[in-house]
């Protein structure tokens, strides 16, 4: 039997604490902390004493032999193994990079994305060069966004590159348009901005490959394992970190180890550090934020990175959501009245009759709608429970709709008494309306790992099966912005999809997600106090709405701090 390469030992509070390398538990074993009788599991569920694990334990027990003996059992002269007990499909970027830089690796880090590659070149573990094929992440966009060139200038620079050696900052140092120590600067902010962005990549876009590496034009000079808390830190937007954490903050953070480093190697910030000595397996990422995070934003944003780097690295790992399994059981219960209910006709599904008047009918499907309405779950509620209320929900509108009114409820009556009404064509159109919201959802997964086009094509077919949903096509006109934008021209992109919302915003000003992509599109057209009202009209629709407290909050700190500067220097300009 293969031995496990990573095992969990469990707190003195019953919770597990892991994945931890093989060779931290033979350390621990060796030093004794660990020995025969210490419960050890491969899942975390299912503890055993190691005793009862014979290939483990015959490994351990070898282990101590050669250490007893002053033989090194972890002696290895492979560079091949810098990598090779990370799975490559679940692998993150930046655990790769903290691999190959405590295994001091040469080569080339490769992230392969739908829309380009980011390159990494690594020289005894340091970050030497980086390179993207990327439009919005290349060098001259970068100096464009930051003021340092113009079209005209970056045209003349790349006519000169050849004269040095193919390098643009030379060539733009060489016509004396920046100095080289300001160029040096950008050039590190952006390589930083860079690994950000490759950082932010899902798992097992990673590829590692162990060559030689050219030497670098510029050299970086980045620390070699202090560069992952500086890409974290420097590298990686608020916005992305909120949203990728937010889901977890029920989830408690659990110890692990990363073989042959210390998070104390990669030199994180006092309050970091206080942050990762903070886990303990127990303590919730909500818990932490509310122990470390007050106190202003930045407080709650170190944070977050910190919980980020030790997450993505492997020094810790998030436990299990506590509601997932409460939500499983809800959706299975829900499965069975959904096959009910789906032989139902529409009377039946509402609890009404042709006697029935109109308020009654109304006030029955909102106790039904309020019950039943994804939108009473929490954002990372378990994905069954989402859909199989979705189903119910699309069942109850379809027969509300076919019963809202004394007519509708005596057409539909006398169509059952003469057998002209059929309930396999509602369901129809029931689970096409069902079909079409779960291609909707998904779409606003895909936007926010920036999969654009996938998105598109899932909103595409959603549109398809119920072309009457306003909601689907405002979100159409604010993606194919997105999707278009990559290929430039987002100021006439943004205008013409602003112009194509508020078009179907006027017969339906009730869209929440509307005003909100209003929001950004006037953001990124250059209209912030447009922006921020749409932004208070998103707080009308929902009040603890995240994305829209987040901008407006940081515009009131803007404003406070340029009123402070005013007054310092009233005859500034």
């Amino acid at each position: 039997m293969a031995i496990p390469q990573q095992l969990y030992l469990r707190h003195s509070s019953g919770q597990p604490l892991g994945p931890i390398p093989l060779r931290s538990l033979e350390v621990l074993f060796d030093a004794r902390v660990v020995h025969e009788g210490t419960p050890v599991s491969t899942d975390g569920a299912a503890f055993r004493p190691v005793r009862e694990w014979p290939e483990v334990l015959v490994r351990l027990l070898d282990v101590k032999e050669m250490a007893d003996q002053g033989q090194d059992p972890w002696a290895t002269g492979s560079q091949d193994l810098a990598t090779s007990d990370l799975d490559p499909d679940k692998a993150t970027f930046l655990a790769i990079l903290l691999r190959t830089a405590s295994t001091k690796t040469t080569g080339y880090l490769r992230i392969s994305r739908s829309d380009g590659t980011i390159q990494v070149g690594l020289k005894d573990g340091k970050v030497t060069s980086v390179d993207t094929t990327i439009p919005d992440l290349s060098l001259e966009a970068f100096l464009k966004r930051a003021s340092v060139v113009n079209d005209a200038v970056l045209a003349r620079a790349k006519a000169q590159a050849p004269s040095f050696g193919g390098d643009l900052g030379g060539a733009l140092i060489g016509l004396g348009v920046v100095q080289p120590h300001t160029y040096f600067e950008y050039f590190v902010t952006w390589a930083i901005q860079a690994l950000g962005a490759a950082a932010a990549s899902p798992a097992g876009t990673t590829k590692v490959d162990l060559v030689e590496v050219a030497p670098a034009t510029v050299p970086l000079g980045l620390d070699r394992l202090g560069v992952l808390t500086e890409v974290v830190r420097k590298g990686i937007a608020k916005s992305y970190l909120t949203d990728v954490l937010h889901p977890k903050r029920v989830c408690p953070v659990i110890i692990s180890q990363v073989e042959g480093v210390n998070v104390e190697d990669c030199k994180p910030q006092a309050r970091e550090l206080r942050v990762l000595n903070a886990i303990d397996g127990v303590k919730t990422l909500g818990q932490l934020l509310d122990t470390y995070g007050t106190g202003g934003e930045e407080n709650h944003l170190q944070v977050l990175r910190a919980i980020y780097f030790a997450t993505e690295c492997g020094f810790a790992v998030f436990g299990d959501d506590p509601f997932m399994a409460k939500e499983l059981v809800e959706a299975n219960e829900l499965q069975k009245l959904l096959a009910t209910m789906e032989g139902q006709h529409f009377f039946e599904i509402l609890k009404v009759s042709e006697k029935s008047n109109d308020d009654e009918t109304r006030t029955r499907y909102t106790e039904l709608a309020k019950k039943y309405h994804t939108d009473t779950l929490r954002p990372e509620a378990h994905p069954e429970l989402k859909a199989v209320r979705s189903k119910i929900f699309a069942l109850i509108t379809e027969a509300f709709e076919a019963l809202d009114s004394e007519k509708k409820r005596y057409d539909y009556s006398q169509e059952l008494a003469q057998g002209r009404v059929g309930n396999s064509q509602d369901l129809q159109k029931a689970q096409d309306i069902l079909q079409s919201e779960t291609l909707f959802k998904k779409a606003e997964i895909l936007v926010k790992v920036r999969k654009y086009e996938e998105a598109l094509e899932h909103l595409d077919r959603a549109i398809v099966l119920n072309s009457n949903d306003t909601e689907f096509k405002i979100f159409r006109a604010y993606l194919g912005y997105l999707v278009g934008s990559r290929q430039g021209g987002r100021e006439e992109l943004a205008q013409e999809a602003i112009k194509k919302i508020l078009g179907l915003m006027k017969n339906e000003p009730m869209i929440a997600s509307g005003y909100l992509w209003l929001a950004h599109l006037n953001k990124a057209v250059g209209k912030p106090e447009v922006s921020l009202k749409y932004y208070e009209k998103v707080l009308e629709f929902d009040e603890h709405h995240v994305e829209a407290q987040r901008e407006l909050r940081t515009a009131a700190m803007r404003k406070e701090k340029d009123d402070k500067n005013k007054k310092k220097w009233p005859f500034s300009r």
